[in-house]
């Protein structure tokens, strides 16, 4: 689980390092204002989140916030960059997914940028599904749990 306070800067320096190279982040003059932007607004609300870990630092983070009683938003789910292909994303949600569902969360909401076309074949591939209002929702996949 994520202790936020500790982990703040960690997990601050995991998003900087991938989200510098990523559309739409990369083009923005201060990425790192906006990251530290992200995380405030996020920890706001009540969350739940997950780390994996090991000696030399954070792999992979995922953050979830509550968007109504029975639904849930997936806020971020990333994995640095030397980590990936070993199925921690999958098993990150995994675990999100669990917790959730154990307390009756039926439904989970992520976004991602369309520019973004390996985190959309992602959740596609995971069960997410294009919301209906694509103009309104700009491509908000969801995905139903147990």
């Amino acid at each position: 689980m994520v202790d936020y306070p500790y982990d703040r800067l960690g997990i601050i320096e995991l998003l900087l390092n991938v989200w510098a190279e990523e559309d739409p982040y990369r083009s923005l003059d201060d990425p790192e204002a906006m990251v530290q932007a992200e995380l405030e607004r996020s920890l706001d609300a009540p969350c739940f989140g997950v780390l994996a870990t090991d000696t030399n630092g954070i792999w992979a983070v995922v953050i979830v916030t509550p968007s109504k009683t029975d639904a849930a938003t997936l806020t971020w789910l990333t994995v640095r960059r030397d980590v990936r292909d070993r199925g921690l994303a999958t098993g990150l949600l995994r675990v999100v997914m669990d917790a959730l569902s154990a307390d009756g969360v039926r439904q989970l909401a992520s976004a991602t940028s369309p520019a973004n076309v390996a985190s959309l074949r992602w959740h596609l591939n995971r069960g997410f599904q294009l919301a209906e209002d694509l103009l309104r929702e700009a491509l908000r996949p969801h995905r139903r749990l147990r």
